[in-house]
């Protein structure tokens, strides 16, 4: 169809009439374009292509060369598209063939595909790496093979052996090893055949080993022979006057084991030429280390400091010494004597005569002809004026010619010479006096002082003082006093006053009209009348004896005179502690009855202590009697309400009163409330919780109470328990503060680190000082009760170095507490005591070891170190001179058939010797060997040691000898003389 399928009917606008919305559609045949052509096909018909199908028109289809058809292959026209198709698939090839010791690789086998072919590890691949499945629907190629990987075999390094080997293939091993002394592998020891056909590792050679490099000794040098490998040898030589330390090895030898037969020897510098003393002279002109000069001063001159020094390594031993000059000699002073020596250094002392004093130095010294003082003189003692106490000597100096003046201490006057000479060794005056001013007392009461002998409160030593009294007064004691060194001759006397007229007694009668101090006065009674009373009275200082009978003024008398019948008789009662009177005071006797009978005495318990709130009911409180108790108006009785005074105490304890706050209501009863009002107490406020606390206790009325208590890590400061009263709280709340632990304190050579806390599990953490090793805890918690967990620790002291042993050295360089040093001596030397020592604050837990000869080094038979004119023997032959006789060379000594013959060997400087050891040749002979050294023109016999027909024989020393020179005998049997030949070796170490 061709056009709208829908056309409507409808107006046309501009004429009106009605019209068609667009034209009826065509009706035609679909026609189709031309056909997409699926992957892998071809268009089989037809030959050529129309640019449009018709409908219903075919097109045949089939497959490219290599692909099966799975469908028809025909495609229809059904306007405007296709029907029908067709499915190309590629052929297959099938599985591929396995391959031993190998895997395929790849899983799609149809046409154009490819697979891969990979053999396992140690395996080679033989053929083609792939093969592709073809058109025709098989594999192209052959099929491959894996062959195992052979990596060929390995050379034998020189000085070495392959020591285990099963193959060259993949897997295998070879194992190399050296076997010449004193060669080491390069490269790799162990070689395995890899994968792709190498051997691992590095190619594999035996080389000498190599000692380090050890170096030139400062200000020396080295001479090199065969380099710095085994065998090698390293010849040292210092520069000129330079010193060889001693005991250090000149020449040595690099070992097996990598290492030197000793150190580097140090090349000791020489000393300036030290000069010669002024005054003296020096023997000597060698100023080598080691070396040594004397120095001497001429006579009676004194050498200062040290007669001989000697160079150690640039440096005397002590400083160059000075000749000192003798001084002239002394006068002896005056009065006095001195004794000692004139020369340098010497020291002169001076002593006086007795009772002479030394003025001057006590000594002069003599130095470098100069006397450090001049000679003292000696003058006679006077010695100081032995004076009292109160006497003041001025003057310091009290020999001959000096003077010295007196004066007395405060309140005392001089009585003799105010000044004194020494003259001859005594005072030329006699020694004064000073005499105590005596205090002046004041005028006696009622008295007075005649002012005409002194005028000052104080008055002097032997003065005199009058005295009188005012009018009708009495002078009692001396009416003159002296003053005596400080002291009156007698008291001070004193006036006493007169007394009033004692009138006369009513009924009775007086005698004496005296009434001055010490007067008497009688009283007499009419008759029938009895006197009460005393009878005479007698005036003291203005009072009578009897004041009952002394009128209270002068117109009143006393009534003193009664009639016998009214006599009364009184009785005191004393009150003791706590006892009371019970009864009448007092008893009459009226015509022989007594007024009142006896009394009685009773404990007092005194009235009970109580609060201004209870009441006491009772009035008396001794011992029987019974109080009663009761509270004030609105409070309330709490305990006994009754107390018995027994044995002076109250039976029961006293009660308390506290306050009742009335009743809750009233009621009014014909205008009377039946209560009265009650108290209302005020309650507290909330008293708060303290800060890191707890509080007990949510009622805050009166009288209520609440606690505290603080957080742990807390104590209280203030009131753990307080009181509402009223209102108000009877106490404070107390704060909780953290507990606090003390300075724990500081170890020694240590410190605390930043930060440390003394509070409540505050910790304090303890670091020692650089090189110090703590022991202890290294931490410290404070704990609840104010106490550490634990004391600070110790800073246990490093140890110095040790030093390095002679013919030995020190492994390790850690100094500290607990730390250990290993000890190694040289090849030759062994240790002596501990192989290691360890560090015990800052002490070693032993002494230092030595290092001591063992079984000693070769002393240079072998090396040439020993010069050929220093070996001489008893005989030789021609061709086989005594210096050929080397062990380790391939030449020998041969003595002539001489019964017995020794080898001498001279050693370039005294060795300790340990033994030797002799090749024979020739031996058959031989009986024995003896070694020999000399040691102080002696030979000292070391070793003896029978021969057994072995080719070498080992001298052993059996004590240890310092030698210059060795001697190796050897003895025939009797009656066989031959020609015997032999090489040997001396060994032993440097002398200490």
């Amino acid at each position: 169809m061709t056009g709208n399928a829908r056309i409507t009917c409808e107006e046309d606008r501009s004429t009106g009439n009605p019209r068609w919305s667009s034209n009826k559609p065509i009706c035609q045949l679909p026609t189709c374009p031309r056909p997409t052509i699926p992957r892998n096909a071809l268009i089989d018909f037809p030959r050529k292509m129309p640019k449009n199908f018709n409908y219903n028109q075919r097109v045949l289809l089939k497959c490219m060369y290599g692909y099966v058809k799975t469908t028809l292959g025909i495609l229809a026209c059904r306007g405007p598209s296709w029907i029908g198709g067709i499915s190309c698939r590629p052929k297959s090839c099938g599985s591929p063939s396995e391959v031993a010791n190998g895997r395929i690789l790849g899983y799609l086998y149809t046409f154009k595909q490819r697979v891969t072919y990979a053999c396992d590890e140690g395996y080679q691949i033989r053929g083609p790496l792939y093969r592709q499945c073809q058109a025709n629907g098989k594999w192209g190629g052959d099929d491959p093979s894996c062959d195992v990987v052979n990596c060929g075999p390995l050379q034998r390094p020189d000085h070495g052996d392959i020591i285990q080997q099963v193959g060259t293939t993949f897997g295998n091993r070879i194992v190399f090893d050296c076997t010449g002394k004193g060669y080491e592998i390069r490269g790799s020891k162990v070689r395995t055949c890899q994968s792709d056909g190498s051997w691992s590792g590095l190619p594999t050679t035996c080389e000498l080993v190599k000692c380090d490099d050890p170096g030139t000794p400062v200000n020396g040098m080295r001479i090199v022979s065969k380099g710095l490998v085994y065998g090698g040898s390293l010849r040292f030589k210092c520069n000129r006057d330079y010193t060889l330390m001693k005991g250090m090895s000149e020449i040595i030898y690099c070992q097996a084991n990598k290492r030197w037969t000793a150190s580097v020897p140090y090349c000791l510098a020489p000393c300036r030429d030290p000069g010669v003393p002024r005054q003296g002279s020096r023997i000597g002109d060698d100023f080598r280390h080691d070396s040594k000069v004397i120095f001497s001063c001429p006579n009676d001159y004194l050498m200062e400091g040290v007669g001989e020094i000697r160079c150690s390594n640039g440096t005397w031993s002590n400083s160059v010494p000075t000749c000192k000059a003798p001084c002239v000699k002394l006068s002896r002073p005056a009065n006095g004597y001195m004794s000692g020596d004139f020369r340098h250094g010497s020291q002169v002392r001076f002593v006086c005569y007795y009772r002479y004093q030394r003025i001057g130095a006590a000594s002069s010294t003599c130095n470098d002809g100069t006397w450090s003082n001049s000679a003292p003189i000696c003058k006679g003692i006077c010695g100081r004026p032995r004076v009292s106490s109160r006497v003041h000597v001025h003057g310091n100096s009290f020999l001959d010619g000096d003077e010295v003046q007196f004066s007395c201490i405060a309140n005392y006057d001089l009585f003799g010479s105010q000044r004194s000479r020494c003259v001859g060794q005594r005072w030329n005056t006699g020694i004064p006096e000073c005499k105590a001013r005596c205090i002046f007392g004041g005028d006696p009461d009622n008295g007075f002082a005649v002012r005409n002998a002194f005028s000052d409160r104080m008055v002097k030593h032997g003065l005199q003082i009058v005295y009188r009294c005012n009018e009708q007064y009495t002078l009692i004691g001396s009416a003159t006093q002296r003053c005596n060194n400080g002291r009156w001759t007698n008291s001070r006397p004193s006036c006493k006053a007169p007394c009033r007229d004692p009138g006369v007694p009513r009924q009775g009668s007086r005698i004496g009209d005296d009434f001055r101090h010490g007067s008497k006065v009688t009283f007499t009674c009419r008759d029938d009348y009895n006197m009460e009373g005393v009878r005479e009275i007698s005036c003291s200082n203005g009072a009578w004896s009897n004041r009952l009978l002394v009128p209270s003024s002068p117109n009143q008398l006393m009534d003193t005179c009664v009639e016998i019948s009214d006599m009364e008789v009184k009785l005191d009662l004393y009150a003791f502690m706590g006892i009371r009177g019970f009864g009448a005071a007092s008893s009459t006797c009226n015509d022989g009855t007594w007024s009142n009978s006896a009394p009685i005495c009773k404990g007092i318990c005194g009235r009970p202590r109580v609060s201004s709130r209870v009441h006491v009911h009772g009035n008396s409180f001794l011992d029987g009697d019974e109080v009663q108790f009761s509270c004030i108006a609105n409070y309330d009785l709490f305990g006994s309400q009754r107390s018995r005074c027994v044995g002076q105490r109250w039976n029961t304890g006293i009660p308390e009163c506290k306050e009742d706050p009335g009743a809750a209501s009233s009621t009014c009863n014909d205008g009377t409330w039946s209560n009265s009002a009650p108290i209302c107490k005020a309650p507290c406020s909330d008293p708060g919780v303290p800060r890191n606390g707890t509080r007990g206790g949510d009622r805050f009325l009166s009288e209520d109470s609440v606690s505290f208590e603080c957080h742990k890590g807390f104590e209280p400061k203030g009131d753990e328990t307080i009181t509402c009263v009223d209102g108000v709280w009877k106490g404070t709340t107390p704060r909780c503060e953290v507990i606090k632990c003390e300075d724990p304190g500081t170890p020694q050579n240590g410190r605390k680190k930043k930060g440390s806390r003394y509070t409540y599990n505050g910790v304090v953490k303890f670091m020692c000082d650089t090189n110090y090793t703590l022991s202890g805890k290294r931490r410290i918690k404070c704990q609840e009760n104010k106490e550490w967990t634990g004391s600070i620790p110790k800073c246990q002291a490093p140890c110095s170095h040790p030093g390095q042993p002679k013919h030995g050295r020190i492994f390790g360089d850690n100094l500290k507490h607990n730390s250990t040093l290993k000890i190694e001596c040289n090849t030759g030397y062994v240790v002596k005591g501990s192989t290691a020592i360890r560090c015990t604050d800052g002490k070693w837990n032993t002494i230092v070891p030595t290092c001591s000869c063992g079984d000693g080094i070769p002393l240079g038979m072998g090396n040439g170190y020993i010069l050929d004119d220093a070996i001489t023997s008893s005989s030789e032959t021609q061709q086989n001179p005594a210096h050929l006789g080397r062990l380790g060379s391939n030449s020998y000594w041969c003595s002539d058939v001489e019964s017995i013959s020794h080898l001498e060997i001279s050693l370039p400087k005294k060795q300790r010797i340990t033994g030797a050891v002799v090749d024979v040749v020739n031996g058959q002979h031989i009986k024995g060997f003896a070694l020999l050294a000399e040691s102080g023109n002696i030979w000292d016999n070391l070793s003896l040691e029978a021969f057994k027909s072995s080719a070498k024989v080992n001298l052993t020393s059996e004590k240890e000898v310092d030698a210059d020179k060795v001697r190796i005998h050897m003895s025939r049997h009797r009656n066989k003389e031959s020609q015997v030949c032999l090489r040997a070796e001396v060994y032993g170490c440097d002398v200490d």
